[in-house]
């Protein structure tokens, strides 16, 4: 059967009419809308729907952090949350789990749904994430530097998102957003990293993550 638009996976919909399409292409006929998709980090089941001070999802269709009908109804979030559950069951489950964004150079840990109160164990937490920045910003050959905390505190409030829901709920020591460089720039171009800054991204990135495996191992 071929693809139509509104059956096109996310990814490659972004490779093929919008660059920075931000949802999936899950249409939702019950709804009786026209707008298209869900925002992946947005339908996790962990407090899917809280109500943090300054909103942290939409329940609106068209907006671009709407959660979706259900708590972890759609069909990627489903497919990675079964991964994760065996994973979790396996050995000493999960060390340290990290969702990959772009931009603005932070590592975020739990919470993003509410500061009040933090994770028990933020202090080793944050331990983890500072060094896992100093790694980076050694080896950076742009200069970069990485702010890290809780996401509720230095980025915003976001409910259902994937870092909450695997700390929570699939028991990851660590437990991560990690939003890659640049730190800033305008009109959001950060989005679409220049080709020439992709390799030195890369390899500071790589540096970290050593550092990062090697810390939390016996975690």
């Amino acid at each position: 059967m071929p693809l139509t638009l509104a059956s096109t996976p996310g990814f490659v919909y972004t490779q093929t009419n919008d660059r920075l399409w931000r949802k999936n292409r899950q249409p939702r006929p019950s709804l009786n809308t026209t707008c298209i998709g869900t925002d992946g980090n947005r339908n996790w089941i962990f407090e899917w729907d809280a109500e943090p001070p300054s909103g942290g999802s939409t329940p609106d269709p068209c907006g671009q952090t709407y959660r979706g009908i259900a708590p972890g109804d759609t069909p990627e979030n489903q497919a990675l949350d079964g991964l994760s559950a065996k994973l979790a069951k396996r050995g000493a489950g999960i060390r340290s789990f990290i969702d990959f964004h772009s931009y603005s150079q932070l590592i975020l840990t739990p919470w993003g749904f509410s500061c009040d109160p933090l994770p028990e164990t933020i202090d080793r937490m944050l331990e983890a994430a500072a060094g896992t920045a100093a790694a980076i910003e050694a080896a950076s050959e742009r200069g970069s530097e990485y702010l890290s905390g809780p996401g509720c505190e230095i980025l915003y409030f976001s409910t259902g998102n994937s870092r909450d829901h695997h700390h929570a709920v699939r028991g990851a020591n660590h437990s991560w957003t990690l939003e890659l460089s640049p730190a800033d720039t305008p009109d959001g171009v950060g989005f679409v990293l220049p080709p020439e800054e992709i390799w030195p991204v890369v390899k500071e990135q790589w540096a970290g993550q050593v550092w990062l495996l090697n810390d939390v191992w016996d975690d």
